[in-house]
């Protein structure tokens, strides 16, 4: 088979050295005159040499014109005689389109995705009657039921051309080894291809190595797959970019009518920096203000905004940048929910019955209160406390007292009764939040066996005897984990320890391996144990919250610490979610109707509803797309709507190109072919695919290999008939 069939025309240019032969030859007569009889006779055998040697030059150079036409005709060998003799069968082919967020990438005033469309397009042109296609969106969610190969070549078009960016990342891995799968199943016995088309980001193949070569050859079901598989880059090699990396509030959750610090992250991938860079933040569509940042190549910077929230209801805050590199990620969202100020009760072991005012300044309510509800522990109206602080006695805690609470505080609570204990098990077990600050009046012993049940109850680590009075000296704080959510205000202070001596503490052992230990002393030992129970958190402080023990409460570490640590008790509900994570909402009362859920494509949906233990529950699951989810429902007569944000992934913003090094490398792990998307190379690889190889490079070789011989031959055979 030939490529351009109409080169052949050329074969009639053989003839051309025939002619010019014969044509020189008529030129001449022989003319007898009389001294020719002095001269000797001519050799018969030199002239018969004379005469093969210019036949053989005639046929050379004839040869040389045929096998330039045939090369420039481009003939395709088949694989063996049988395919020379029949026809060649359909193809069954895998398209792998790249339909990634950095194929959103627009250079040259085109995206990615658009070229990338118009190579499948034209790949698609050249295909046959007969042939069977299967498409996957690699960085798109697509069932195996939609892979099957289909002789539809126009459905197939019109599925290619409707494809556009995604927001997730491209597993050219996981794609391979679903076309590897398509071809075992669909292909056997037929001539089998690969098509990828993809941009040149080098993060999209970075799990294609060695060992997943083998195990792609494995699923194709042959050893052998070199030439099968073609990649077809598009795009160019940019790598600048700049995302918005994370949005979040600062120390959660937002309070009605209180300043709220919300801090918006950004980075600068590749290799230049990028000196101005604008980033804005938006509450529910608008401004709220404007920041410049400077970013160093490869790396980031915060930006933080202040905002207030005057209602109670569930916002949505947009941080967005310029558009350099990706654009699907210059914008990201966050959801939050304000709220009343946080609902505390604090179960103090040394409030007395009759409160004096030298009693009162000692007592464990007094710090707390003051700490975590400054104003109105100082009578002054104007502010907004992040709490609301209500006290008991322990032998008056029980569930009606929890109940609608969302921090519990035991404050040096020699024990729980059966009841109060039972109350607060539950609490935490549905949600609440539990700090246990032990004292002077604590009985160990109760505390291990009702609240820690060796590791088996709610109490984050076994308490022991606390340390003797200057048995060992004063210690202070040393380890702080400042990625602790309660510790983050400590972030960019030149000295984040705080100036405090603690005189006592109990010495404790976390329970394995769910416990954590954000902060510990001098000594070792540590100053704060957290750990989950159901749904809800449990830290235990292992020194009081007066000022009994230690300089704590005296310290500027004392308020913001506790205030943080409330705030992260209270388990304010995350409404960032990775894709796939459900949608879970609780609500106190009985809902009206069907919730509906709204979903970034505009689609709504109905979500799973269930009663549990005198509240409702909303689940909803179909989460894989990352962007906005709107949860509306109705109580009595009065409409609800939270807001759900599914994050995209941030690894796809290194848009990066692969090397010449990691190409090559590539098509050899793989037995490759990377092709720059022509014309002629998008009908030369099907045409390969389906009858076999060019044989343009070798012809063209031998073309020049005669003409060296007819230019040596002509040489010495002319100077032999000089001499």
């Amino acid at each position: 088979m030939f490529l351009n069939p109409l080169m052949l025309a050329g074969l009639g240019g053989a003839l051309l050295p025939l002619v010019l032969h014969l044509l020189s030859r008529s030129r001449y007569r022989s003319v007898d005159w009389g001294a020719m009889m002095f001269l000797d006779a001519a050799d018969p055998r030199d002239r018969q040499s004379t005469r093969i040697k210019q036949y053989v030059l005639l046929a050379l150079r004839m040869l040389i014109v045929a096998l330039l036409a045939v090369t420039l005709a481009r003939p395709v060998a088949s694989r063996t005689w049988a395919t020379t003799l029949a026809p060649s069968g359909p193809t069954t082919a895998v398209f792998i389109l790249d339909c990634s967020a950095s194929m959103s990438v627009v250079e040259g005033g085109r995206s990615r995705m658009d070229a990338a469309r118009d190579v499948a397009s034209r790949l698609l042109a050249v295909m046959k009657n007969g042939d069977r296609v299967s498409l996957i969106t690699a960085g798109l969610p697509q069932e195996d039921g939609d892979l099957a190969p289909s002789s539809d070549l126009r459905t197939i078009a019109a599925r290619v051309a409707a494809t556009r960016a995604g927001v997730g990342r491209a597993d050219m891995a996981q794609a391979l080894d679903r076309a590897a799968q398509l071809i075992k199943r669909y292909g056997q016995g037929q001539d089998a291809r690969i098509f990828v088309v993809a941009d040149r980001q080098a993060s999209s193949w970075s799990d294609v190595d060695a060992s997943f070569a083998t195990t792609f050859r494995t699923g194709w079901g042959s050893p052998d797959v070199s030439g099968r598989l073609t990649i077809f880059p598009v795009g160019g090699d940019l790598s600048d970019n700049v995302l918005v990396e994370s949005v979040h509030i600062v120390d959660p959750p937002a309070i009605k009518g209180e300043l709220v610090d919300i801090d918006v992250r950004v980075r600068a991938t590749g290799k230049s920096a990028q000196p101005s860079i604008p980033v804005t933040l938006a509450r529910d569509g608008r401004p709220i203000s404007t920041q410049t940042l400077s970013l160093a190549a490869g790396d980031a910077a915060t930006a933080r905004f202040i905002a207030r929230f005057e209602q109670l209801r569930s916002y949505v805050l947009t941080a967005s940048t310029s558009g350099v590199g990706m654009p699907t990620d210059d914008v990201r969202q966050t959801a939050v929910d304000v709220g009343e100020p946080i609902r505390v009760l604090l179960v103090s072991g040394d409030e007395p019955d009759a409160v004096s005012p030298a009693s009162n300044a000692l007592a464990e309510s007094t710090f707390f209160r003051a700490a975590v509800a400054p104003y109105t522990a100082a009578g002054v109206k104007r502010g907004v406390d992040p709490a609301t602080v209500t006290v008991v006695r322990a032998e008056a805690l029980d569930s009606a007292t929890i109940a609608r609470q969302q921090v519990v505080v035991l404050a040096n609570v020699p024990q729980l009764s059966s009841e109060g204990l039972k109350a607060i098990e539950q609490f935490v077990y549905e949600g609440g939040g539990l700090l246990v600050a032990p004292g002077g009046l604590v009985d160990v012993n109760a505390y291990n066996s009702t609240m820690w049940r060796d590791g088996g109850g709610f109490l984050p680590a076994q308490l022991f005897p606390a340390t003797p009075a200057g048995s060992a000296g004063p210690t202070t704080l040393l380890g702080i984990d400042l990625t602790y959510p309660a510790f983050a205000f400590l972030k960019g202070r030149p000295d984040p320890i705080p100036n405090a001596t603690i005189g006592r503490y109990f010495p404790v052992t976390p329970r394995q391996p769910d416990a954590v230990v954000p902060a510990t002393y001098t000594s070792g030992h540590p100053f704060l144990v957290e750990a989950g129970w159901g749904r809800g958190r449990v830290a235990l402080l292992t020194t009081p919250l007066d000022t009994d023990w230690s300089t704590l409460p005296l310290s500027g570490f004392y308020v913001p610490f506790v205030q943080s640590l409330v705030r992260h008790l209270s388990g304010s509900a995350d409404r960032d979610l990775a894709p796939g994570q459900p949608i879970i909402t609780m609500i106190d009362n009985a809902i009206a109707g069907e919730p509906i859920v709204a979903m970034p494509d505009g689609r709504r949906q109905t979500p799973a509803v269930s009663r549990a233990g005198g509240r409702t529950e909303i689940r909803f699951d179909d989460t894989i797309t990352p962007g906005l989810y709107t949860l509306r429902y109705r109580v009595g007569k009065d409409d609800q709507r939270i807001h759900f944000v599914v994050q995209s992934p941030t690894d796809e913003s290194d848009i990066s190109p692969m090397t010449t090094a990691q190409w090559d490398e590539l098509a050899a792990t793989l037995g490759a072919a990377r092709l720059e998307p022509t014309d002629d190379a998008i009908a030369s690889v099907f045409t390969g695919a389906r009858h076999g190889r060019e044989l343009w490079a070798p012809l063209l070789t031998l073309v020049a290999v005669l003409l060296t011989v007819e230019m040596l031959l002509g040489r010495r055979w002319s100077a032999g008939v000089s001499a």
